[in-house]
């Protein structure tokens, strides 16, 4: 899977608001399960399956996600800021990525065979990881363009990424139609962003990510991940 589909955390800035159409809270448009799969060169290269839960008590929306690649768990308040969040390889389990608010702060700790540190950031935009959900706020809003930070994976480092509402499109993906909001994401760099773009379509009646493409980085074939199925 593309780095930036690996799970993250995700902090909305306030201008981000929700449109009419939604509520004070984000879970009440959400599935409790959902699967995407990705496909590489027509041949399958990865499975995600999503549960989502709601504790009304503590406050908590849980994403926790397995993979064929890894396991991820991430945790939310219902307006879709991130509280934990934590990454495992399930080929390199040495590999692990943890990451948690310290006051204004973030605090990143990385586990892997080549480093092993911590790292504390001062964000000086919102951190969007896990696009499938992070996202959501920035569909529902009239805002056209969204520049944020991501942390990759590798070496735990932040990097300044744009996303940009391109088009309202009619898509059918795995035999069903959508009316999707079309988004493409590059890295906010005048040079870099020519060598790097993904592709993302939201269903604007459920908010759920319905389809995602990209590739690697340059000479690499492209990768689809798409949405199979999704239950209340």
């Amino acid at each position: 899977m593309n780095f930036l589909l690996y799970a993250f955390l995700f902090s909305i800035m306030g201008s981000y608001a929700a449109s009419p159409a939604t509520s004070s809270s984000f879970i009440d448009f959400y599935y409790k399960e959902m699967t995407y799969e990705e496909k590489t060169t027509g041949t399958l290269s990865d499975k995600i399956h999503w549960d989502i839960d709601y504790n009304p008590d503590a406050k908590i929306v849980t994403f926790n996600g397995k993979s064929i690649q890894n396991n991820t768990i991430a945790k939310y308040t219902p307006q879709m800021r991130l509280q934990q969040y934590l990454y495992q390889s399930l080929h390199d389990h040495s590999r692990k990525l943890q990451a948690s608010f310290d006051g204004k702060k973030l605090c990143v700790s990385l586990n892997s065979p080549k480093s092993c540190h911590k790292k504390m950031y001062t964000l000086k935009r919102p951190w969007i990881q896990i696009f499938e959900f992070d996202l959501i706020p920035f569909v529902c809003s009239s805002e056209k363009e969204l520049r944020f930070h991501i942390l990759h994976p590798e070496d735990g480092a932040l990097n300044d990424m744009v996303a940009k509402k391109v088009a309202l499109e009619d898509l059918v993906v795995d035999h069903k139609h959508y009316k999707t909001q079309k988004i493409t994401i590059t890295l906010d760099h005048w040079l870099k962003s020519k060598f790097w773009t993904a592709e993302i379509w939201f269903d604007t009646q459920s908010l759920a990510m319905v389809q995602y493409k990209a590739n690697r980085g340059p000479n690499s074939p492209i990768s689809t991940l798409y949405l199979t199925s999704c239950k209340n």
